[in-house]
């Protein structure tokens, strides 16, 4: 099945980025407090009517211990502006050019509301600075294409400066973020009647304003390069899957994204085309490939008359899309797995389950499941299982009473699995990791539980990923799966000096000097006699060790141990190793990688 994605231009995502990112005056920036407010906020929030006694700009924030957010809303209760953390803390800050004697709302609200409670925020009111000038700071030559003038406008350059009304002066550029005056930074292209970028002589012009005040860029405008451009790829969806419902209305909506497989080709007026994937499409002229459909207005049916919109520098096509009907009626877990009792820190086997699918023909395919048929995904935490030419997801969740169980699904079509028991797991003790790798493979860890049973367990990765430097792996034995992290530690200067082990509720520490790295096969580093993927003064005790007959090095440790290159361990080869640890030029490729 085929899905596609929204893809905005990166300059038009800034753009859109700028114009809606509201850019808080920071705590050192605020005045003298001319009004407050103590005000009690619970789940609905509170609703503070404010009527200022002269024409100004004001600002409103909030103090106290709490994450607040809110509106300024007019007389009519039509929105001026929207605020949720400022820079400096949790509190909001609003502000807005107000009149005198009409009367104004500030809706005030918090994510820390417990239920039943109000919470106490002191609502402070300010007579705020704002902008009174602005000039362009700094500038280079400025380019866009005609019909695509957003997607081709080049602003990280630009460098604007504002004067405040209190005789400061603030910074705007491509990367600003916030600390602006309270005020939002507007970017737009001057625009005709008719909504279109305005041009002048060959020239369109990008205001960039704050408050009250605002300034033109000029842009030289060039020929749109090019002539038409196509997507290559079939977009099949089924029928209520792959989306959301609207439950107002009832209508069922598709969210559809490009695959790696997907391509564009754009031709260019010189006669010239290029074809590349959808996903990682951009070229000298343009930064990607833009969709929106039109759902809301026409929502898409079963049959081949639905599409969405692509455009690329200033060019729109239709892209259609065939709604098929989804080709599984029922899916039934005909049998229960061998094994359907665990303890808390086990996720179930499913050796011995048998699955059965029933088509929309009415024919039933039935399998028996190994565990060894599950793929699993780390990031999403579900198995994979294919059965015939259906991919079936199984994973674990909550009903609406919070009553565990497995779901085994294909298309929308789900069965529940309730009858898995799960028993309050044993405590563990003490956990000592006996061999520790960086990615997890390999590592064995001896766990002692407050019973005084004993249990080894070696890693064995099936699937892995890395946010953050995080590692997530998940361990299979007889018992079951569970799952384990592993988290480099760093010291002041970010450099890695060893890692947590996270594991059944508890973490161990191992220092760097502690772990095996273990290496590529035929990338083994010359002097890294115990084979751990790093040459340090171990290697050299290895050696010596060796040479003593205290203890005998591997095949490949005897190998990579002869750092002098001359065909023999001796203790020539642990001296080297000492010198080039201390940074004494030995003439030898210690470090290196050799043949394994």
């Amino acid at each position: 099945m085929k899905k596609t994605t929204r893809f905005l231009s990166v300059l038009l995502a800034v753009f859109l980025l700028l114009s809606s990112v509201p850019l808080m005056a920071s705590a050192q920036e605020r005045y003298e407090v001319i009004d407050e407010y103590q005000l009690e906020i619970g789940e609905d929030g509170v609703t503070v009517e404010f009527v200022p006694e002269h024409d100004g700009w004001y600002g409103f924030y909030t103090t106290g211990d709490y994450d607040t957010y809110g509106d300024l809303l007019d007389s009519d209760y039509n929105d001026i502006c929207y605020s949720d953390d400022t820079d400096d803390d949790l509190n909001l800050y609003l502000k807005g050019k107000l009149k005198a004697d009409e009367t104004y709302y500030l809706q005030i609200y918090m994510y820390d509301y417990e239920e039943g409670k109000e919470l106490p925020v002191t609502l402070c009111v300010e007579e705020a600075v704002y902008a009174v000038d602005a000039k362009l700071y700094e500038t280079a030559e400025n380019t866009c294409v005609r019909g695509a003038e957003f997607e081709t406008a080049n602003i990280s350059d630009l460098l604007v400066e504002f004067e405040l009304s209190d005789g400061s002066k603030v910074y705007w550029d491509y990367d600003s973020y916030g600390d602006i005056a309270g005020s939002y930074v507007e970017t737009e292209f001057l625009c005709n009647e008719e909504g279109n970028i305005l041009e002048v002589d060959g020239k369109a012009f990008l205001k960039i304003s704050l408050d009250d005040v605002g300034m033109l860029v000029e842009y030289t405008v060039l020929d749109n390069p090019v002539e038409s451009f196509e997507i290559n790829a079939e977009f099949v969806m089924y029928e209520n899957y792959g989306g959301y419902e609207d439950e107002e209305s009832g209508t069922y909506y598709y969210m559809y994204l490009f695959d790696e497989d997907d391509t564009v080709t754009v031709h260019y007026k010189d006669g010239t085309s290029v074809t590349e994937q959808v996903m990682f499409f951009c070229d000298e002229y343009g930064c990607g490939i833009d969709t929106y459909d039109t759902q809301e207005a026409d929502p898409w049916g079963v049959g081949e008359d639905n599409f969405f919109y692509a455009t690329y520098m200033g060019h729109e096509i239709q892209v259609p899309v065939d709604v098929v009907a989804v080709p599984i009626r029922d899916i039934e877990v005909t049998k229960l797995p061998d094994k359907i009792e665990y303890e808390e820190i086990y996720q179930p086997l499913w050796d011995g389950a048998e699955i059965a699918i029933t088509l929309l023909d009415g024919t039933t395919i039935k399998e028996t499941i190994s565990d060894d048929d599950l793929v699993y995904d780390a990031y999403s935490d579900e198995y994979t299982l294919n059965i015939d030419e259906y991919e079936l997801k199984i994973y674990f969740w909550y009903d609406e009473m919070d009553e565990p169980y497995y779901a085994v699904s294909c298309f929308g079509v789900e069965e529940r699995v309730y009858d898995f028991v799960f028993t309050r797991m044993r405590r563990v003790k003490e956990m000592n990791v006996i061999k520790a790798t960086p990615t997890g493979e390999g590592t064995i860890i001896e766990v002692e539980y407050m019973d005084g049973t004993k249990e080894t367990f070696e890693f064995d990765v099936m699937d892995y990923w890395e946010p953050m430097d995080f590692v997530f792996g998940r361990v299979k034995t007889v018992n079951g799966h569970t799952d384990y992290a592993i988290e480099p530690v760093y010291d002041d200067k970010d450099e890695v000096i060893g890692y947590n082990y996270w594991f059944l509720d508890e973490y161990v520490f191992v220092p760097v000097d502690d772990m095996v790295f273990e290496p590529a096969p035929g990338e083994n580093l010359l002097g890294d006699a115990d084979v751990n993927g790093t040459v340090n003064i171990k290697d050299a005790t290895a050696i010596q060790k060796h040479i003593a007959g205290l203890t005998e090095l591997s095949k490949v440790g005897e190998e990579v141990a002869d750092a002098d290159l001359n065909g023999d361990v001796n203790i020539k080869d642990a001296t080297a190793i000492q010198k080039w640890i201390a940074g004494i030029e030995t003439g030898l490729p210690i470090g290196g990688v050799v043949a394994g």
